[in-house]
């Protein structure tokens, strides 16, 4: 009977491993006659995770050097000894950069073929650039261990996984892919192969398919989602795809990585039934603005409790008899709010959070009468169309809207998409908010890292939220005094910064977002963005992710005098028509020239 020892290398950033890592362990142990886990220095797995782990297994070993894919075959070495692993069959070694197995217990292929000393899961990649991704899954027979040539590359190669198996093919061992393959134009695994290979049934999967920089998925037209998709129609669990890019990346990566924007339709829509029960609050500082509020609420399905907030008692009185008891809710509530300072928030967060606490909420609607005075009024109107088309745009949009709720259970907020006509949010959205927002994410218990520029937030603080998602913003206890108030009401107060952080709250949750927009406002908005990059773009390199290193000064060279020249051939082309093509004769003359003298 063939014997089988799976080693598997835990290299995650933290010590705690991730649910989707414990999960890998789970199988790997179950399909295997011996389990080693492997943990870099200072990173031994804290006590409720090493305990799962020791369940599965007693060796459970600290490498010095998980940088380096050849020791853990010297540690396998130290603690078992040469002639041990040569009784195995196959001597499996993976790392959690991977995970799955995608459909177990199928997973953890074999090395394929007698004549072969060993398998990788897919052949090397075919360059070194910056799309080239590891997939470090080793299989060796027994027999390789007797080897002293294969020792000598342990010895020699301190490399990454590429550098090792590259090692032991020059060494003259026979290693075979699992998936090896089918087309001269496959270089790169997440470029070019890794859709074909889950629809062939591959394995296992790198987390760098979902982390990767999405500037190198724009510039070569890699879909993610579309893995993704796949991956859960095996039947692999996505929560624990979620359980690690939730607090491993910034949520702008998996947000566009994943494809997570909804442009949902206004005139069809399921014609079942919604079960959630939702309460509504509305802050209405603008009494005008009621019936308007009142209409957009109107729209939500299913059984709708209505929460209005009024800045005081005799605003709250004239709103309570504007309302009365509207038909179109399960129940209507006006209150005064304690205090006007911290406005809509603090009316949802203080004067709700009985409603926030209430069992029986499965759903939190948070609206308002949003005017931004300080605005031209084509701004502030655009803004609110804005928000409230993107949110309520018809009871059939919000049908659609709910069935999102009801069909992804960890979907845990929708707000329309980051409004960039008229404002400066794009690359500037957190203004002076970032600092007071680190110091504020402790009290709030966030694990998610912050976005680099443009925070993945609800700008205008209105969305659709599930109430358990929004816990931890009532445990953080904030008091009225804690808000500025309408003189200091701007960038960096506590108001401001909470408008960018209750959905990092979400996601610190274990829930993810989406944005949800109807046909009509990305009609108006997409054009646009498109213009603005068009506009941009004329003065930079052809790709984006080429523009961004060129503005960064990365990457090995910097082409400013290619942009200097567009520049200075786009403003003479603007001021004398035509000026740009004698430029251009004259740049290409010159590099003729230039070619000449070389020669």
């Amino acid at each position: 009977m063939s014997q089988r020892l799976i080693a598997v290398v835990l290299l995650g950033p933290d010590a705690r491993p991730s649910a989707a890592t414990l999960h890998l362990l789970r199988a790997a142990s179950a399909a295997s006659d011996q389990l080693v886990v492997l943990y870099g220095k200072g990173k031994r797995p804290p006590a409720p995770e090493r305990q799962q782990i020791e369940g599965l297994t007693r060796s459970l070993w600290q490498l010095d050097d998980t940088d380096a894919f050849g020791a853990v075959f010297r540690i396998l070495e130290q603690r078992l000894g040469k002639a041990a692993l040569q009784e195995f069959d196959e001597v499996l070694v993976l790392d959690d950069s991977l995970f799955g197995p995608i459909r177990p217990p199928s997973g953890f292929p074999r090395v394929r073929g007698e004549d072969q000393d060993g398998s990788t899961l897919v052949e090397p990649e075919r360059g070194d650039g910056i799309e080239a991704t590891d997939v470090p899954y080793l299989a060796l027979r027994g027999r390789v261990f007797v080897e002293a040539r294969f020792w000598q590359v342990v010895a020699a190669t301190g490399g990454e996984f590429a550098a090792f198996t590259t090692g032991l093919r020059e060494a003259g061992f026979n290693l075979s892919a699992v998936h090896p393959r089918v087309a001269d134009n496959e270089h790169y695994f997440l470029r070019d192969s890794i859709v074909r290979l889950l629809d062939e049934g591959l394995e296992f999967v790198p987390w760098r398919t979902f982390t990767i920089d999405p500037m190198l998925n724009d510039r070569w037209g890699i879909v993610p989602r579309e893995s993704f998709d796949r991956i859960a129609a095996r039947g692999f669990p996505t929560e624990l795809i979620w359980s690690k890019l939730l607090t491993a990346v910034p949520p702008r990566t998996w947000y566009t990585n994943l494809s997570m924007a909804e442009v949902l339709p206004t005139n069809v829509a399921p014609e079942s039934p919604v079960s959630l029960t939702t309460a509504v609050i509305a802050h209405i500082y603008y009494l005008d603005m009621a019936d308007e509020l009142l209409e957009l609420a109107a729209r939500i399905p299913g059984e709708v409790r209505l929460y209005a907030t009024a800045a005081d008692e005799p605003r709250r009185a004239a709103l309570e008899a504007k309302i009365g008891d509207d038909p179109r809710f399960a129940s209507v509530e006006v209150r005064a709010v304690t205090s006007n300072l911290g406005r809509d928030i603090t009316a949802f967060l203080i004067d709700c959070e009985d409603v926030l606490r209430d069992p029986e909420i499965d759903v939190v609607v948070k609206l308002h009468s949003k005017r931004s005075v300080q605005d031209p009024p084509s701004v502030s109107g655009w803004f609110r169309r804005h928000l409230f088309e993107s949110l309520f745009a018809s009871e059939q949009y919000l049908r659609n809207v709910y069935e999102l709720f009801e069909t992804e259970p960890q979907l845990g907020m929708v707000f329309p998409p980051t409004i960039h006509m008229g404002l400066p949010t794009l690359g500037h959205a957190w203004s002076l908010n970032r600092a007071p927002a680190e110091a504020l994410a402790p009290r709030l218990g966030l694990t998610t890292p912050f976005d680099a520029n443009t925070p993945l937030s609800p700008y205008g603080s209105m969305f659709i939220a599930r109430r358990e998602a929004l816990a931890p913003l009532l445990e953080a206890n904030f008091g009225i005094t804690e808000f500025p108030d309408a003189r200091a009401y701007r960038d960096g107060s506590l108001a401001h910064v909470l408008e960018r952080l209750i959905s990092y709250v979400v996601f610190s949750s274990g829930y993810y977002a989406k944005t949800v927009t109807s046909p009509s406002v990305a009609s108006v908005s997409e054009p646009i963005l498109e213009y603005k990059l068009s506009s941009i773009g004329e003065y930079l390199p052809a790709y984006g992710f080429e523009q961004v290193q060129t503005l960064r000064g990365r990457g090995q060279t910097w082409p400013i005098r290619q942009v200097l020249r567009r520049l200075v051939w786009a403003r003479a082309e603007a001021k004398v028509p035509g000026v740009g093509r004698v430029l251009s004769r004259a740049f290409r003359g010159l590099r003729a020239d230039k070619a000449k003298l070389r020669r």
